[in-house]
């Protein structure tokens, strides 16, 4: 063999070893406590589990939950199953936590697990598989509901008709939810019930038309659109576009109001195409960066506008992410009045990274939204209020509600969206008679004061503002 073949066999050779010297001692240190534990530990435990501990591990130090986070090859499908719109779990929309008792209020979706179950609207939850759920937030309690195709989930209720006992002898009790000292255990009930894949509903109107259909149009105010997105999923926008087209043929109506009040986002394609209806060509959506700082991508308008409807946009501390990409651009470029709260602030993107060997799914955060303006929609770990993230209400039109309004408001807005539930009539005059209550107890300068009207009150401020607007007519088109 020619001595240079020889000497760059060699130089190969040492190029290696010091490669191998520099950046794999920690692989191997880690290769080697994967054996030891594998081999020596009292347990028995395969390396597959090992590897996905690990991966756990990994992601939580990043200290991003729950966006970087690890995905079990057995959680993929129903991550993608999240992704359409679609879940297996019970059949439940989950209302508020009581600040009393830390029980979550629901309603129970039509022809699902919990409404052939006999729950109602009004019941509550206690705990899961044996488990109180006072300590809960929303997202982990639902982590808890749902589950895959056909397994099994117990449940311990506290039916409604228990604390409408109540009605007649103290009816700010009933309200405020106030917990009797030594209840009886009799007051709760216990079922289980079979998870089912059930198909979220992403795109809802005002009301349900006889035949079960959505009217996207404002009962009360005919000549007002209104569509509330749920999520951003791989279908809002088919159905949105629907749901506009349905509008655009409807001679009377001159405006609209898009409520995404508690839409924590989803599918960022979906919010963009959602903005193409409203935005001219050329115009910037959202664009994404690094860390840093260099641009991932830019979205921007395709077409030219396709609906020119005078627009208010509803949001709350509970819109993230692709609610807050449709909200920022719409009010960048003066296409709509941002009426309602503050929004969450959540303005990161997550790349899905496939691994091999049937490991599931790595899901990790690798740049921000930035709005038009320049301006970041994440909140950052070390922001400020004062600072600038998010999306704000245009000036003037903060509509603040008390912790227990906002309670009031969802329970009315869900007996109009499932008007299919029993004792309907009967909630809604219960409603009539605690509004004043509502005003007196919670109500502050900040707090808004629901105002009532007709045959079919909204009890909703937010609402009435956007509708208030519209018929002074004095918002862009």
């Amino acid at each position: 063999m020619p001595i240079r073949n020889i000497q760059l066999i060699l130089i190969s050779i040492l190029i290696c070893v010091c490669c191998f010297s520099r950046t794999s001692l920690k692989e191997q240190i880690f290769r080697y406590v994967l054996k030891t534990v594998e081999t020596k530990s009292l347990e028995p435990i395969s390396e597959q589990e090992l590897l996905e501990g690990a991966m756990f591990g990994l992601t939580y130090k990043v200290n991003d939950l729950p966006y970087t986070t690890y995905l079990p090859f057995e959680e993929k499908v129903l991550y993608e199953h999240e992704i359409q719109g679609q879940f297996a779990g019970i059949g439940i929309s989950l209302l508020q936590k009581s600040p009393i008792t830390g029980e979550f209020f629901f309603m129970p979706i039509p022809d699902t697990p919990a409404q052939q179950a006999g729950l109602k609207f009004g019941d509550s939850i206690v705990a899961v598989d044996d488990e109180e759920i006072s300590g809960f937030s929303i997202s982990e309690l639902i982590e808890k509901l749902r589950g895959n195709e056909g397994s099994t989930v117990k449940l311990k209720i506290r039916p409604k008709s228990k604390r409408m006992e109540q009605f007649n002898e103290d009816i700010s009790d009933l309200i405020l939810d106030r917990r009797r000292e030594n209840e009886a255990e009799s007051e709760f009930c216990e079922l289980t019930l079979t998870r089912k894949l059930i198909q979220h509903e992403i795109v809802t109107g005002d009301f349900r038309n006889s035949d079960g259909s959505w009217n996207f149009v404002l009962e009360t105010e005919p000549s007002i659109g209104y569509i509330c997105i749920n999520q951003f999923t791989e279908t809002t926008a088919y159905e949105f576009i629907n749901a506009l087209k349905t509008l655009n043929a409807n001679p009377e109506v001159q405006s609209l109001i898009l409520d995404l009040r508690g839409n924590p986002g989803g599918f960022l394609p979906a919010a963009v195409e959602i903005c193409d209806q409203f935005l001219e060509a050329g115009s910037d959506i959202v664009t994404t960066k690094y860390r840093n700082g260099a641009v991932k991508n830019r979205f921007v308008a395709t077409d030219i506008k396709k609906y020119k409807y005078p627009l208010v946009v509803l949001i709350d501390n509970n819109s993230a992410s692709s609610s807050e990409i449709v909200s920022a651009a719409l009010q960048d470029y003066d296409q709509a009045i941002i009426v309602g709260t503050r929004s969450y602030g959540k303005g990161t993107v997550q790349e899905l990274i496939p691994l091999p060997c049937r490991m599931g799914l790595l899901h990790l955060t690798v740049a921000k939204f930035w709005r038009p303006s320049g301006i970041p929609i994440h909140r950052s770990k070390d922001a400020l209020e004062e600072d600038s993230w998010g999306v704000h209400p245009n000036e003037g039109y903060e509509i603040v509600l008390s912790p227990l309004q906002t309670i009031f408001m969802h329970w009315m807005r869900q007996l109009r969206t499932f008007q299919k539930i029993d004792h309907l009539e009967t909630d809604q005059n219960i409603a009539l008679n605690l509004i004043n209550l509502l005003n007196q107890e919670e109500s502050t300068k900040e707090t808004a004061i629901f105002n009532p009207q007709g045959n079919n009150p909204y009890f909703d401020p937010q609402l009435e503002k956007g509708i208030e607007l519209l018929k002074k007519g004095s918002l862009p088109k």
